[in-house]
């Protein structure tokens, strides 16, 4: 990575199937900090997400719309 670089600060919307495969690939990635995961129904639950960061937010979708931590959204 090139000095001075900052990892996208990425939130993702839902938690199907799909999600938890691109919330993995995010966290493996140097180019993603992954912050937000938030669900349609309701606030996400960790056990959809294996070995998600416990840093990792888990949030409603208007949450996770109105975050100022999160630079992109990925809709899954």
């Amino acid at each position: 990575m090139s000095e001075g670089f900052e990892p996208v600060r990425l939130g993702i919307a839902g938690t199907g199937f799909i999600s938890g495969v691109h919330a993995a690939c995010a966290q493996r990635s140097p180019y993603v900090d992954l912050v937000a995961v938030a669900s349609a129904r309701g606030r996400a639950s960790r056990e959809r997400f294996e070995g998600l960061d416990p840093a990792v937010q888990l949030l409603t979708l208007d949450e996770l719309f109105a975050s100022d931590d999160v630079e992109a959204i990925m809709v899954c």
